[in-house]
């Protein structure tokens, strides 16, 4: 400033002062030299503007874009400055930075089932919870929906790193009162380390999400710091996901059937729709091979409508050409039901090829139903679905969570047994007792029970004695493609009549 007016020129600028009673204020000034007739300066005019409103509210402005309205914390772009900093300095040689990534589990199903009112409170008391633990020590941030963030600085020999973030867990997972109603929060957490200088922001933060993946992969409710094959992990499945999205659009995706035995009626009168990729370097691949491409929403919806829209189409081929007049059974996953659309498509569908609800039967699984907000979407859309007349299907039961509620108030027509009870039946006297059980229950709720993954004539004769109504299996048929379902049928009935026939020891 002194140099421009001392000089003659105009100084323009913003000016903070101190009151007399000690308070600062900002004022905008600008400085006018005035020139005596000798050219030397005789004085200076000030003219003085008071902007300290105008300089508080875009301080003000500042901290409001680096920090979260809801609970008062960085957000995500002040997080990002915090962390570029922390980063550049380095206080000495056993200095390190951890990076730790943190979301609820069930944040999800609170908002579903308590309002995102209910939803806000949760967030606020995680903030104080974690606050309280190690606020003095670290930056705290939450970088959008339940996901936070935190820089706690460490020597690089710290004793028991993990323990002290499972002892954070362990803190915010203590239920919370909310309003009347106490909830259950379940905690995902996962860490990285870095040193100052040596290490890249986004690298990271990118290491941290791939941790934080990793426990909820692992079924979260943990803490998982991160390790150099979760990067190489996370590559292969990004290059699974590029594969699979092309491979759904040059229709390397293909729909194969497995025939289902009625051993009441000895014959097939249904089938199961399984997917299969035909890979060009890997050959043909089953879902547990690429299921984690179903955690792509864009992938999983791509894939159930092709499903859907080729088992109507095959449907509607056998029925014009008087091969297969059964049914076919078509797996939902969570994804179908997101949004109001599954219903709609399937009346489509079934207009488009002029079928019968009642020549479809759908399958649901019990992993549905172990969040209680998406159960009660799934249990709407079925009830939907079954006064439409279509056929519902409990799969894979005794394997997961559900309740003797769920067998009462879903609108199910068929319970199928999972395979990993129907392969022990011989050796395990306690599976056996299951898979009785279970069809004693179905029948007296007037359902009726497939067991699958029949592949001997042991495990034939015992469900066929006990009162199974139907089995699928390699002992009749491995699933296969659509044009080979009318003889693979006809060679499946000439196996269950000739079963029949043989005495039985049973």
């Amino acid at each position: 400033m002194y140099r421009t007016i001392s000089s003659g020129h105009i100084w323009r600028g913003n000016i903070c002062n101190r009151s007399k009673s000690g308070n600062l204020y900002w004022v905008a000034t600008t400085i006018i030299p005035k020139i005596g007739a000798d050219g030397r300066i005789e004085a200076y005019v000030a003219y003085r503007f008071d902007i300290t409103a105008e300089i508080e509210a875009r301080n003000q402005m500042k901290r409001l874009a680096r920090q979260d309205p809801l609970v008062g914390v960085l957000n995500r772009i002040g997080f990002n400055l915090h962390l570029a900093s922390a980063l550049r300095h380095r206080i000495d040689d056993s200095a390190m930075i951890v990076l730790v990534m943190l979301d609820l589990d069930n944040f999800k199903e609170i908002n579903d089932i308590y309002g995102h009112g209910a939803g806000d409170d949760v967030l606020r008391e995680i903030t104080c919870r974690i606050t309280a633990q190690c606020g003095d020590h670290a930056v705290i941030s939450r970088l959008g929906g339940d996901e936070f963030a935190l820089i706690l600085h460490a020597k690089q020999d710290a004793p028991d790193l993990a323990g002290r973030l499972d002892d954070l867990r362990h803190n915010i997972e203590k239920p919370m009162n909310i309003g009347d109603v106490q909830i259950a929060i379940f905690t995902s957490i996962g860490y990285a380390t870095g040193v100052p200088v040596l290490t890249d922001a986004e690298k990271l933060m990118k290491e941290a999400d791939l941790a934080l993946l990793a426990a909820k992969k692992a079924g979260g409710h943990r803490t998982v710091m991160f390790a150099p094959e979760m990067g190489i992990a996370a590559l292969h499945r990004q290059m699974l996901m590029a594969e699979a999205r092309d491979a759904l659009r040059l229709g390397q995706f293909r729909i194969y059937y497995q025939p289902v035995i009625n051993l009441h009626k000895g014959g097939v009168e249904s089938c199961e729709a399984l997917l299969r990729w035909h890979h060009p370097e890997r050959g043909v691949l089953t879902p547990q091979v690429f299921s984690e491409v179903f955690q792509d929403f864009r992938l999983a919806t791509g894939l159930g409508r092709f499903l859907r829209e080729t088992v109507m189409r095959d449907l509607s081929r056998w029925r014009a050409e008087g091969v297969f007049a059964g049914s076919v059974a078509i797996n939902l996953i969570m994804t179908d039901f997101e949004g109001d659309g599954l219903v709609h498509e399937l009346a489509q569908l079934l207009d488009a090829h002029g079928l019968d609800s009642s020549s479809v039967i759908l399958e649901v699984t019990e992993t549905m139903f172990l969040s209680s907000g998406r159960a009660e979407r799934v249990r709407r859309d079925l009830i939907t679905l079954a006064e439409r007349g279509f056929v519902i299907a409990f799969d894979d039961f005794g394997t997961g969570h559900a309740s003797l509620t769920h067998l009462r108030e879903l609108p199910l027509n068929y319970i199928k047994i999972d395979r990993s009870f129907v392969a022990t039946m011989r050796t395990d006297e306690r599976n056996r007792q299951i898979v009785i059980g279970i069809i004693e229950l179905a029948h007296r709720l007037n359902l009726q029970v497939v067991a699958e993954g029949v592949e001997d004539e042991a495990q034939f004769r015992i469900l066929r004695h006990f009162g199974c109504d139907a089995i699928q299996g390699y002992m009749f048929s491995r699933p296969i493609p659509m044009d080979k379902l009318p003889q693979s049928a006809c060679r499946a009935a000439d196996t269950l009549a000739r079963l029949v026939s043989e005495p039985s020891d049973m």
